[in-house]
């Protein structure tokens, strides 16, 4: 089988390699580049966990990180660091306490601490607010941009093909496809077809997917360390459920590795921005969006008051109104799949849920109903679950 995947960012990556792996002919088609700046798959760091409502999710969190192990040694560079996740827990301990559940069933390990053995061992953070914390230590951070850029050169050293170009919409009336048109005329030809185009998903396929995807702006920070910057760093990632301000989620990545270019202090909101166009949209910061998150990092973390702003990115999520992902085929096609919605979480699943795509593309694994458009219909407005 021929099999055409659009989209190199996390997603799409990852499916064109597992589909290469079951013996097919993969060709992967991106506009931009893998790991790109205008994509959601860009920027430099991102956080994967396991602590989530849904089991599913906490599953494919942990299966990822088992094949970023398994295929490091082949990409021949570090892209997963396993440093820990510590979760301050607030006055909102409902994601966590459906977490623990999961956790329990499936083994994974987690740490819980008062506040008093919180403060004991982690003194740089405030506890002000919080409950308590849990640390998940089988978790980290995943290097984005250049976690898509190894996985499509991997990709091609095993034999499938990179092709840059631009597919425009595809004729969704046609119950079978032969190819896809790309922007300059050229047909690319296959037996299956995959979409995994993050914030473009929905441009392709606007009938199909107005109102379900929208690209939102996301404004990240990248704070210089202190002088005395050896305990900051050692910091596990932290995700803040404590609700400073509102009922956000505030997260953080200590990075360090100066073999990658990783030296800062990174915090964002995991709240979706407004509505923005990837291709044209200005990515200047927000200086209120700074604001907010510099208030927030100096309550949490007194020890970076008045640190510099080292560097910043806007980037985007590509939201559902549920958070959850879009894996299905095309209503009415025979070999028309998409993969995308990652709302802002999506990044941390790429090799699992590529894995899974291809499954399913092939038929070993059912479509599964959290992934369906079908769920669209029955959608409560707000029923935000992740």
């Amino acid at each position: 089988m021929k099999v055409v995947v659009i989209g190199a960012g996390a997603f799409g990556s990852w499916t064109a390699l597992h589909m290469l792996r079951k013996g097919h002919e993969v060709v992967l088609v991106d506009t931009w580049g893998s790991g790109n700046s205008r994509s959601s798959s860009g920027d430099e760091t991102r956080v994967i966990r396991s602590v989530y409502k849904d089991e599913v999710y906490a599953d494919l969190a942990r299966r990822s990180a088992v094949l970023w192990r398994e295929n490091e040694a082949l990409f021949g560079q570090q892209i997963y660091y396993e440093k820990g996740v510590l979760n301050l827990i607030g006055r909102d301990e409902s994601r966590w306490k459906s977490a623990r559940d999961h956790f329990d069933a499936l083994g994974f390990p987690y740490r819980e601490y008062s506040l008093k053995e919180l403060k004991r061992h982690y003194p740089l953070i405030s506890t002000e607010g919080l409950s308590y914390a849990v640390l998940e230590p089988g978790a980290g951070y995943l290097l984005a941009r250049a976690g898509c850029m190894v996985v499509t050169r991997q990709f091609a050293l095993e034999g499938g093909q990179y092709v840059q170009a631009r597919v425009i919409p595809p004729d969704v009336d046609l119950t079978a496809h032969e190819y896809v048109l790309t922007a300059d005329g050229a047909r690319i030809s296959g037996d299956t077809f995959i979409f995994a185009c993050g914030p473009w998903l929905t441009g392709l396929f606007p009938n199909l997917l107005s109102g379900k995807i929208k690209a939102t702006r996301q404004d990240i920070f990248y704070f210089g360390y202190p002088e005395n910057a050896r305990p900051w760093m050692e910091l596990p990632v932290w995700c803040d459920f404590a609700s400073f301000t509102r009922d956000d989620m505030y997260y953080g990545i200590p990075a360090f590795d100066p073999h990658a270019g990783l030296f800062g202090f990174k915090v964002g909101e995991d709240v979706a921005g407004v509505d923005f166009d990837p291709d044209n949209g200005d990515r200047t910061i927000d200086l209120a969006a700074l604001k907010r998150v510099r208030e927030f990092m100096e309550f949490r973390f007194p020890g970076l008051k008045d640190t510099p702003l080292a560097d910043s990115r806007v980037c985007q999520y590509e939201s559902t109104p549920d958070a959850h992902l879009i894996a299905d085929k095309v209503p009415g096609t025979e070999n028309m799949w998409l993969l995308g919605g990652g709302s802002g979480h999506g990044y941390k699943l790429g090799a699992s849920m590529g894995e899974y795509m291809s499954a399913m593309v092939t038929g070993e694994w059912p479509i599964r109903p959290i992934f369906s458009l079908d769920r669209f219909t029955t959608l409560i407005p707000g029923d935000v679950r992740r």
